[in-house]
Order: structure tokens, then sequence, then C-alpha cells
């Protein structure tokens, strides 16, 4: 998997201090925060216009097309002035078609430069590069910092120059990916997408119309999907004004001696609630023994978007808490359940990851019924936990380890399913 590359070439870095004082203004009404990325959220070597002169660059190339047995086009030329040219000419066509500042999508330029189709291999020689002459680390206090605006119910977004490879080094750097981190999906725009870069407009127009999207009426209902503190770490400031639904297994988890009463739910439900709210039905409905013991899935129903909470987590394996009255196998029922109150054109929120779809979902339950499998099929042969740990649940998932559940983890919690006493 290209973060698996990304970590593997990238080591740590230092930001030089500016020696500039901190001026920190209280601001108030603020609803959202937006980042750049190199320079804020990353330490960069020398952000958009790379850390190595031509020298360098020329060596780099040079070593990574002979490293993957990519064979250089024919030409004179040093490599590294033929990209260059490239992304000239690329900026060159844009700007003839009235974009002032025109972004290229790196991967183009690298088909161009190698004449050859975007594939795996051409992508893994575009992540080498760039991790070569612009090598980059997480801020000191990044991580922290999106927790803390994401605790205070604050959205996150980003606008940047940047590259498909970009959100990749979250989940390399971070070991997770923009939507578990709090970035909202409709709130972040990379100029490789658009074709347009900053200092350009094009990018902030966008977010402009994204955040009007949003409206600014008070908050009326807040659903907690299940009692974990990243999905429930904003009930206290919230439900001073809002009502807090959740199941009934959800307050009793949250009521703690010392818990706030405005952390608490006040509208709680045993098996289904409906909220008629913005012209249509939305429907709560808990599935037992899931994630954990007090799962709800919304159903918004003239939207047809489905929020399934950690019912689903997409594209990585999940945190299925035993401990909190959840089972793998709870989860697989639910996910098939849910599957069949989707059609083509449903859109599903997953607890972490990105916007997904039936499909997606579908892929998410192949993972979790192959994965339980080969696990039971291991600990029918008497294998130890250690053994199954190291084989794995197949190549197909194991780009699905992150920095939470590795495969280690998720093969733990499948054999501890599978072997406990009923």
């Amino acid at each position: 998997m290209h973060s698996d590359l990304i970590r593997s070439l990238s080591q740590p870095l230092v930001p030089i201090a500016t020696g500039a004082a901190a001026v920190l203004p209280r601001l108030v009404g603020i609803r959202a925060v937006v980042f750049d990325i190199y320079g804020t959220l990353v330490v960069s070597g020398s952000g958009d216009i790379g850390a190595t002169d031509a020298e360098q660059k020329e060596a780099a190339m040079e070593s990574i097309l002979r490293d993957l047995k990519i064979e250089p086009p024919a030409g004179s030329d040093p490599l590294s002035q033929r990209f260059v040219r490239h992304i000239k000419r690329h900026h060159q066509l844009s700007r003839s078609r009235g974009i002032q500042h025109p972004e290229v999508e790196i991967r183009d330029i690298w088909a161009d430069l190698l004449e050859r189709d975007r594939d795996e291999l051409l992508e893994t020689a575009a992540i080498t590069y760039e991790c070569a002459t612009n090598p980059v680390w997480p801020m000191p206090g990044a991580q922290d910092l999106l927790a803390a605006l994401r605790e205070r119910g604050l959205l996150l977004g980003i606008v940047s120059n940047a590259q498909f490879y970009t959100p990749l080094m979250f989940e390399a750097l971070l070991r997770t990916d923009l939507a578990t981190l709090g970035f909202d999906a409709e709130l972040c725009y990379f100029s490789y997408q658009f074709g347009e870069a900053k200092p350009g407009l094009a990018l902030y127009t966008r977010l402009r119309e994204a955040l009007a999207g949003l409206g600014d009426g008070p908050l009326r209902f807040l659903v907690n999907t299940h009692h974990h503190g990243d999905h429930t770490g904003g009930n206290a400031i919230f439900g001073i004004d809002t009502p807090i639904i959740a199941h009934d297994n959800v307050r009793a988890r949250l009521a703690e001696p010392d818990a706030p009463q405005s952390s608490l739910p006040v509208v709680t439900f045993d098996r289904t609630l409906s909220v008629h709210f913005n012209g249509e039905r939305i429907e709560v409905l808990h599935f037992p023994k899931a994630h954990t013991d007090g799962d709800a899935v919304i159903f918004f129903h003239g939207s047809n978007v489905i929020h399934t909470g950690d019912i689903f987590f997409h594209r990585i394996f999940p945190f299925v808490d035993i401990d909190g009255g959840g089972s793998v196998a709870g989860v697989m029922a639910a996910a098939k359940t849910i599957l069949q109150r989707t059609d083509a054109h449903t859109k599903i929120i997953p607890g972490h990851g990105p916007l997904a779809t039936p499909d997606d979902l579908r892929t998410y339950l192949r993972m979790l019924e192959e994965s339980l499998q080969i696990v039971e099929a291991g600990v029918q042969a008497g294998k130890a936990l250690e053994e199954l740990q190291a084989a794995g649940v197949g190549q197909e998932w194991s780009g699905y380890s992150w920095g939470f559940i590795s495969t280690q983890r998720w093969v733990a919690t499948l054999h501890r399913e599978l072997t406990a006493t009923p």
C-alpha cells in the first residue's frame, strides 16, 4: 500500500522556529477551521518547491526508475528537465483555457514522462520521488490540536496545493485517515482535483459555497450512535442547549457519577425511534451486540442517506468493543440488514473513513466474513494466536491495517470471539 511506502521513506523533521511572538486574539462565533497542509499540519522540506537541487533530483529520478525496473524513455537531456517541461506544458495549456493559476495532476506528468499509462507502479515512482525531493513529517502537536478542535464541535477542512499522495501522508505518518482526524470531506479541497491552485481564488470559492450550504440555524437534535468518547465527547457542550438522543444502553454507560447532566442523552429508546425534521422522516434503529451494545444507525428516508456509526469502518479494520457488548457476528448481521435497505443511489456515512456506497459496504462485509473464516479455520486446526497473527487474513486486506487496529489486533479480536466460552 502507498501509505506503507510513504512511512518507510519518511523520517522525523524538526520545524524551524520563526522567532515571531504569538498573537492569539480571542475569536467568537467560529464554526469551522480550515487548514493548509504544508508548513501548518506537516513540516515540509520546502513546501511546494522541493528541497533538492537539479543534480540531486536527476539522481533521485534515475535511481527510482532503476529500482522499479522502469525503462526510461529515449532522449539525451536529463529526465528531471523533461519532467519540468511537461509541467510547464500542462500549465500553458491550462492558461490558454483561462486558468490563471493552474495545477497539474502529477500522475499525468509521470505518464507523459514515462510514456506509459497511469498504474500502481507509476504511482509508486511518483511517491518515491516526492519523498526524496520534498520530505514531510507531522507538525508537533498537530494531532492534539485537531482532537481539541473536534471536541469543541468545530468543522474541519483543508484548502491546499496538493497531489494524490497528500491525503495518504496522514494515513502513513499519523496512522489514521482525514475523516478519523475530524475533517469533513465536503470541506476538503486539493488543487490536483480541480486543476487550479492557490493563490488563485477557485478553491476558496468552492469552500465558501460549501460553508454557505451548511446553514446557520441552531442545532435542533444530536444523536449519539454509541457511547465511545470520540462520538460523545461534545455532549457536555452541545447538550446544554440541544436534546441528545441515544439508545438506552448509551445513557447507562455515560451516566458516571461525575458526568455532567448536559452530557447525558435526554431522549432514549429501546429498538427504534423516529424524528420528523426538515421535511423527512429520520429513523434511528438499534442494532444489538454489534460495535457495542448501544449502536444506532440513522436512516434519512427522504435524502436516501444512512449514517452507520462505528458499525462500518470504511477501508480499515474495525474496532469491535467486545467488552462493551459488541461482537463481530453482530457487526456482520447489522451490515447485511443495512444493505437490504439500500439502493444504487444510497449514500452511506461510516463511523470512520470517507463517504461510501452500498458496494463499499458489501466489500467491508466480505472482509469481515473472509477474515472470520480464515481465523476460524486456523482455530479449528489448533493454531495458536501468535501463528494466526503472523499469517494475517489475506493479502487483499493487508492495507486495512492501521494505527489503532493493526492486522494483529484484528486477528486477536476474531480469535477472542471464536474461542470465547459460551
